[in-house]
């Protein structure tokens, strides 16, 4: 997906002629960003990327969205699990990557706390949520445990 300036071009358009993975034609005046999400090989498995930053693929999970990070700008491969509300908001403020060390806050609101542990509760066998606090692809007793170390409020 590519975010351009001063298009002229239409929706149906070729823009690779043959295929290669190479733009032949870019009819806008600038890109002003752009972001891909592979699944496969591109050209092989999966459908060419022109953007310059592509998330994926990944061997274990589907990619379900990505995010800009706070601090950085990079960008990040999101959760297996969109989840409305309480990190996948539009308009919120995304976290930050580098110096995040409150990854227990699984609502995002800075302080690891009751409402982390409900949701964690509520997705308790649930496969790749974003409760899985320890990465194994399921949320259980090892992810409780790290949501009560890290009771309390973050630090940035």
């Amino acid at each position: 997906m590519l975010l351009v300036r001063n298009a002229k071009c239409f929706a149906t358009q070729d823009l690779d002629f043959n295929d290669d993975g190479v733009l032949d034609e870019s009819p806008w005046s600038e890109v002003v960003d752009g972001i891909a999400f592979a699944c496969g090989r591109p050209g092989i498995d999966s459908e060419w990327t022109y953007a310059a930053v592509t998330l994926g693929p990944s061997e274990l999970l589907p990619i379900c969205h990505g995010y800009r990070c706070l601090d950085t700008d990079a960008w990040k491969q999101g959760g297996a699990q969109f989840r409305p509300g309480i990190q996948d908001t539009a308009g919120s403020t995304n976290p930050p990557c580098q110096g995040w060390v409150c990854t227990a806050d699984i609502d995002a609101d800075g302080n690891v706390g009751a409402d982390d542990l409900a949701i964690l509760l509520a997705e308790w066998g649930e496969f790749a949520s974003a409760a899985d606090l320890n990465g194994d692809f399921s949320v259980g007793a090892a992810d409780l445990s790290v949501l009560l170390a890290a009771w309390g409020e973050c630090e940035l």
